[in-house]
C-alpha cells in the first residue's frame, strides 16, 4: 500500500513538475495549458484525478503510521533479498520529516496560487502573472526550493524501497533501480527547483 500509493503521487508530481516548466514558454502558453486544467476541471476528469490523490494521500501517511507501529512487518529475512543501498538504511526519519515539510508546503502554495489568500494582485485569469509575482520575493522562491529538495529526500529511500516491495528488484533489474532511485530524485528536486530560481534571477518575469 505505501510504496503503491507512493508512486501514483510520484506520477502527479512529475506531471505538476511538466507544467510548471511551460513557464519557460512564456505566459502564453503557461496562461493557456492554466485554462485547459481549468476546462478540465469543469468535468469529471480532474475531480477523478483529485479524488485518486486524496484516497492516494490518505493511504500512504496511514501505511506509514502503521509501519511505525508495527516495524516487523517490514523485517526481510530472506538471504536472497537484494542488499538495501546506503541511503535506505535508517532513513526512517527522512519519510517522516520531508512528508510533514511537503504537506506544510502544499497548503501554503495552495493558498497562494489556488486561491490566491496570500497575494494581493492574485488574478485567477493571470496564472503566470501570480506566479512571477509570488516567487519574485526571494523568501517565497527559497520556500520553493526548499520543498522541492524536501520532495527529493523524500524520493531517495522511496522509489528503491517502493520497487524492492512490489517486487520489481530482480537480480536483473537491481542495478537499474540502484541507479535510477537518486538520478530520478535529483531531477525531480531540480526541476521543481528551476521556475523559482528563474523568477528570482529575473529569467522569468
Amino acid at each position: 500500500m505505501l510504496a503503491a500509493t507512493g508512486f501514483v503521487m510520484l506520477a502527479y508530481v512529475v506531471a505538476h513538475m511538466g507544467g510548471n516548466l511551460l513557464a519557460f514558454a512564456g505566459p502564453a502558453t503557461f496562461d493557456a495549458y492554466a485554462q485547459w486544467l481549468r476546462d478540465l476541471g469543469s468535468g469529471v476528469p480532474l475531480l477523478l484525478v483529485r479524488i485518486v490523490l486524496a484516497v492516494a494521500l490518505a493511504a500512504h501517511v496511514s501505511a506509514h503510521a502503521w509501519l511505525l507501529f508495527r516495524p516487523e512487518a517490514v523485517r526481510d529475512e530472506s538471504a536472497d533479498a537484494p542488499a538495501v543501498p546506503a541511503y535506505v538504511v535508517k532513513s526512517g526519519v527522512i519519510p517522516l520529516a520531508t512528508g510533514g515539510l511537503i504537506a506544510i508546503f502544499v497548503a501554503m502554495h495552495l493558498a497562494q496560487l489556488t486561491f490566491g489568500a496570500t497575494l494581493s494582485s492574485f488574478d485567477a485569469s493571470t496564472p503566470y502573472r501570480n506566479l512571477v509575482a509570488a516567487q519574485s520575493a526571494w523568501p517565497v522562491a527559497l520556500g520553493y526550493v526548499v520543498a522541492a529538495a524536501a520532495v527529493g529526500a523524500h524520493l531517495l529511500p522511496g522509489i528503491w524501497s517502493g520497487a524492492r516491495t512490489l517486487g520489481w528488484n530482480t537480480w536483473r533489474s537491481e542495478g537499474l533501480t540502484r541507479a535510477l532511485s537518486p538520478a530520478l530524485a535529483l531531477a525531480v528536486a531540480i526541476g521543481l527547483s528551476l521556475v523559482p530560481l528563474a523568477v528570482t534571477l529575473r529569467l522569468i518575469s
